[in-house]
C-alpha cells in the first residue's frame, strides 16, 4: 500500500506539474498574443506618423514654390489702381478706332473678382468691329459678356451703335 500511495502521489505531482506547465504555456501564449497585437498597432501608428512626417516634409519643400505661384497668380488680378489705366487704355483705343465711347457703368467687385464695364460705342460698323478687335488684343484679360450692335441713321448717314459689357479679369503676363 505504501507503494500504491507513492505511485498515486507521484501521479498527482506529475499531473499537477503538467497542469501548471499547461497553465503557464496558456498564460504566456495569451500574453505573447496581446503583446503582438499591441506591437502591430504600434507599428501601424508609427507607419502613419512616418507618412505624415514625409507628407509634411514634401509640403514644406513645395511651400516656397507654391508661394511663388500664388504671388504670380495674385499679381494677375486687376487692382483698383489698375482700373484707371484700363479706362485710359479703352479710351485711347476708341480714339484709335475712330469711335465715340461712353462708359455707362463700372461694377466695383469684391477682392480678387473681376470688374464689369458697360460701354456704349458709336461709329461705323468697321470702326466698331476694329475697336472690339483692339479690346480683345490689348494687354488685359477681357471677356466680352454681351455685345449688342444696332444700326442707327443720323443725318442720313449710316452709323452703328454698340452696347458692350466687358468683364475685366486681369493683366496679361508679358513674357
Amino acid at each position: 500500500m505504501d507503494t500504491n500511495k507513492k505511485f498515486i502521489s507521484s501521479i498527482a505531482i506529475v499531473s499537477l506539474a503538467i497542469s501548471a506547465s499547461v497553465f503557464c504555456v496558456y498564460f504566456l501564449s495569451n500574453n505573447i498574443e496581446s503583446k503582438e497585437r499591441l506591437l502591430s498597432e504600434g507599428q501601424k501608428q508609427l507607419s502613419s506618423i512616418e507618412k505624415r512626417i514625409q507628407d509634411a516634409s514634401l509640403t514644406e519643400k513645395k511651400l516656397p514654390d507654391t508661394k511663388k505661384k500664388y504671388d504670380e497668380l495674385k499679381s494677375m488680378f486687376i487692382k483698383e489702381d489698375d482700373v484707371v489705366s484700363f479706362i485710359k487704355n479703352i479710351e485711347y483705343l476708341a480714339k484709335k478706332a475712330n469711335v465715340e465711347l461712353e462708359i455707362k457703368n463700372i461694377d466695383v467687385p469684391k477682392e480678387n473678382t473681376p470688374f464689369f464695364f458697360t460701354l456704349d460705342v458709336e461709329g461705323s460698323f468697321p470702326d466698331i468691329y476694329y475697336y472690339i478687335l483692339l479690346l480683345e488684343n490689348n494687354s488685359y484679360y477681357i471677356k466680352l459678356d454681351k455685345a449688342y450692335l444696332q444700326r442707327t441713321e443720323e443725318n442720313k448717314e449710316q452709323s452703328w451703335s454698340a452696347n458692350l459689357k466687358l468683364e475685366l479679369l486681369g493683366l496679361e503676363e508679358n513674357d
